[in-house]
């Protein structure tokens, strides 16, 4: 049976620390401009102004891979919110993913310096987390690879596959963490694959 390496696993562990120190920022300052876009035209994050260059780098992510959920205008060229089904899911990462990269920084840091074992929560955490975003990527690669037809011109296939690119780690790195702790029940840090272990 295929081993699958733990979080103990310097290579693994290290990837998985800078997905979620990566994911920090880009919530924060770029998806959270789409979860609040209703809010206000000017400043659409409601609790305090985002800076303008992170508007500036949305804008420019958006309109050059094409991004029409994350470009935030109507036909007509001005500002408008977000697709609404678009709103739901960043408001779900801002308010329950965003705290969970925090406590998973820590956790991957204290746990692979000291080698310490994880909190008894964590592993049931990363597989609730793993699976509710590995799912709500599913819409959002759809609507990418079926645009709508207000989005004009209609990407081509090679644009499409760019900026599916984009979205396709935050389904791995979740997906995986939902494999690793399925196979790894006595802990996300342990050097043993449980799995393989009972088959033997």
């Amino acid at each position: 049976m295929i081993s699958v390496p733990s979080l103990a696993h310097p290579p693994t562990r290290i990837a998985f620390l800078g997905f979620f120190l990566s994911h920090i920022p880009i919530t924060i300052f770029l998806d959270a401009q789409a979860a609040a876009s209703s809010f206000l035209s000017s400043a659409p994050w409601p609790f305090f102004p985002i800076p303008a260059g992170a508007v500036q780098v949305r804008k420019w992510y958006a309109e050059t891979f094409r991004d029409h959920m994350m470009l935030m205008v109507d036909d007509a060229g001005a500002p408008a919110p977000a697709p609404s089904w678009f709103r739901v899911l960043i408001w779900g990462e801002v308010l329950f993913q965003l705290p969970f990269f925090f406590v998973a920084v820590a956790v991957l840091w204290q746990c692979g310096k000291r080698e310490r074992r994880e909190p008894p929560w964590f592993r049931s955490t990363c597989m609730i987390y793993g699976v509710h975003v590995s799912t709500t990527l599913m819409p959002c690669l759809a609507e990418i690879f079926d645009p709508p037809s207000v989005v004009v011109p209609i990407p081509s296939w090679s644009e499409r596959a760019v900026l599916a690119a984009f979205y396709l780690p935050y389904l791995f790195f979740p997906a995986y963490l939902v494999v690793i702790a399925m196979c790894h029940e006595r802990g996300m840090f342990s050097e043993n694959n449980d799995k393989k272990d009972k088959s033997s």
